[in-house]
């Protein structure tokens, strides 16, 4: 069950907070008899304002928000991340990719189908009791030819921080060793885990290297920081840009996304990937499924702000400097 804060009468299984009985004593009948100034009155009156109801409407459970006919599963436990969220699981093993690309596309068009939803119903808290509770999705996929499939499997964590991370990647065609043994994302503000850099097996920053002229698509498949870093640019930023999806494996920290100048002709605008990224939560309101369209709109305005407020310019280009790693937002290619 994806549970809410709100009460669920049926089982009985939580409690309304704003039913429990006080804990002074005194009955629930208790007033008090104190005067109250106009200043009070209007404080009371706005703050009441702000927090109507909360309405005992349950939320169906993760199965209420099915795609494309899947099922998604609640596993024990969950996995621990340092807060111990539910888990909840798709197997999408039933297609026939032929590529890893292909699989982590088809990984990160769900989770963005996820992500939409989550970004639509809010994140469960007093002033939002229809909201979801914080939890982490893990997408199976396999790829490679009938016979010799290989299980890619990642985790993302839809919670207030780290929102739409990639916490965990499994590929066995690096290794088919125990998913806890490879790709899990240490947080580099933590203080706990020291300096690892990019080439420590089983381990990737939260960080996204930010220099790398390399194709992901070739990064990708190796049991190192800067391989686990190309699956969550591709899955984890493909999940929130359909342009970063649709580029997949070509996808370079380089890549120029840009749109024609409609002032000058052989002139485009663009933004590059590494600066893209840092614009989803100022510029882009952490949507997912971001539209081409949206960035074109966000170019031709000069509209970007990284996640502390700061404005980032754009670039412009000739057309004969543009690289096919680069994209057309205008023709989606």
């Amino acid at each position: 069950m994806l549970r809410t804060k709100k009460q669920e009468n049926q089982n009985g299984h939580s409690v309304h907070h704003g039913n429990e009985q006080p804990k002074s004593g005194k009955s629930a009948n208790f007033t008090d008899n104190r005067p109250v100034f106009a200043t009070q009155r209007k404080m009371i009156k706005t703050i009441n304002a702000e927090q109507p109801p909360r309405q005992m409407k349950p939320i169906d459970d993760f199965g209420k928000f099915n795609f494309d006919g899947s099922k998604y599963k609640k596993e024990k436990g969950g996995v621990d991340t340092g807060r111990k969220l539910p888990l909840y699981v798709i197997d999408k093993t039933t297609k026939n990719n032929a590529t890893r690309q292909q699989a982590i596309r088809d990984i990160s068009t769900e989770n963005a189908k996820v992500g939409s939803f989550v970004k639509q119903q809010g994140y469960s808290s007093r002033r939002n009791s229809d909201g979801v509770d914080p939890f982490l999705l893990k997408i199976k996929e396999k790829y490679g030819r009938t016979g010799k499939k290989k299980n890619l499997h990642m985790t993302f964590q839809h919670h207030y921080s780290f929102e739409g991370y990639v916490t965990t990647v499994k590929d066995t065609g690096i290794s088919d060793k125990k998913e806890e043994q490879k790709g899990r994302m240490y947080d580099v503000w933590s203080g706990k885990t020291g300096e690892v850099k990019d080439t420590t097996p089983g381990k990737y920053s939260n960080l996204h290297e930010q220099s790398d002229w390399k194709e992901m698509g070739s990064l990708a498949g190796k049991d190192e920081g800067e391989s686990y870093d190309a699956y969550t640019k591709m899955a984890g930023e493909g999940s929130r840009w359909q342009c970063v999806r649709a580029l997949g494996g070509k996808l370079t920290d380089q890549s120029m996304f840009y749109t024609a100048n409609p002032k000058f002709k052989n002139e485009v605008i663009g933004i590059p990937f590494y600066k893209l990224w840092n614009t989803w939560k100022e510029t882009f309101s952490k949507k997912y499924n971001i539209p081409d369209s949206e960035v074109v709109k966000k170019l031709l305005n000069k509209n970007f702000y990284n996640s502390k407020g700061k404005y980032i310019p754009v670039s412009y280009l000739k057309v004969w400097n543009l690289r096919d790693v680069d994209y057309n937002l205008d023709t989606h290619k």
